[in-house]
């Protein structure tokens, strides 16, 4: 049996690379300095989250065993976190050998939320900004449907 191994230092390499470009392509036209240091600033601060997130793995251990039963999944994710979505998904495939798709959280209504049951969970990528109360609206209609929520 193959051993799946999560290649997650390679995504976050092509993503701190692809700020790095869009930041200086930014700065060309009408970024504003302020903003681009901002920006720098967090992704300086990366090694450290990813610490702190490392230092949570007895609670990623438990998450880990009460979805380890399921078959399927559905990882949503709505602007900016749709990309997150499907790399979540991709490592759930690679790693768990199970189905999982990934949706744009505001294309949920128009077919995939008829799969959703009690034994088909749907993880959400959802951070606070200007889409978080639309997809509190998506999570609600998987809820409606008893799917389990992470």
């Amino acid at each position: 049996m193959e051993v799946g191994v999560a290649s997650t230092k390679n995504v976050i390499a092509q993503v701190a690379v692809l700020l790095t470009m869009a930041l200086s392509l930014g700065l060309k036209r009408d970024l504003q300095i302020a903003d681009a240091r901002q920006l720098i600033t967090e992704l300086s601060e990366l090694p450290d989250k990813i610490h702190q997130t490392l230092l949570k793995s007895a609670h990623i251990r438990e998450v880990a065993q009460k979805y380890s039963g399921y078959k399927h999944m559905f990882v949503l994710g709505r602007n900016y976190f749709y990309p997150v979505a499907g790399e979540a998904s991709l490592k759930c495939k690679e790693l768990s050998y199970i189905h999982c798709e990934s949706y744009s959280a505001g294309e949920l209504k128009h077919g995939p939320l008829a799969l959703v049951s009690p034994e088909f969970p749907t993880m959400v990528f959802n951070p606070m900004g200007k889409f978080y109360a639309k997809t509190i609206s998506n999570i609600q209609e998987v809820a409606a449907r008893e799917g389990p929520i992470l």
